[in-house]
């Protein structure tokens, strides 16, 4: 493999390496830690893909109904915390906390996801720049 060749490689590498680094962001970025939200809601779907993953929430509050998207880890992020998408079952109620999107839609970051039957996941520890 000539030289010329082996260089057009690795920099093509470090292109894409550098592109997706630079395509993440910080948790503080998107959420508002001043704006905490902390629901009981039924888990409408689940999006167990990386490099985040989603969690779709039917939220009910003051009689109105919004479909809300909770981002999270990866899925390797999620098992190392115990969770699996086998535990996650749509049309179940759990609690969540975490944080809202700054741009006031009904998004948010997951910290924690609390099982009917008590168990509890702190998936996140909250603490600005610990993601």
């Amino acid at each position: 493999m000539s030289m010329n060749l082996v260089a057009a490689i690795l920099s093509a590498g470090l292109t894409l390496a550098t592109a997706s680094a630079v395509a993440h962001h910080s948790v503080s970025a998107q959420f508002d830690y001043d704006r905490p939200f902390d629901f009981s809601a039924t888990l409408t779907k689940v999006e167990w893909i990386n490099p985040h993953s989603y969690l779709h929430f039917a939220v009910t509050e003051g009689g109105k109904q919004t479909e809300w998207s909770i981002e999270s880890h990866g899925i390797a992020g999620l098992r190392s915390k115990g969770l699996n998408k086998d535990i996650l079952k749509a049309g179940e109620t759990y609690r969540i906390r975490g944080f809202k999107a700054r741009n006031g839609k009904p998004n948010g970051f997951l910290q924690e996801i609390q099982f009917a039957d008590g168990r509890i996941f702190k998936v996140w520890s909250g603490e600005p720049n610990g993601n």
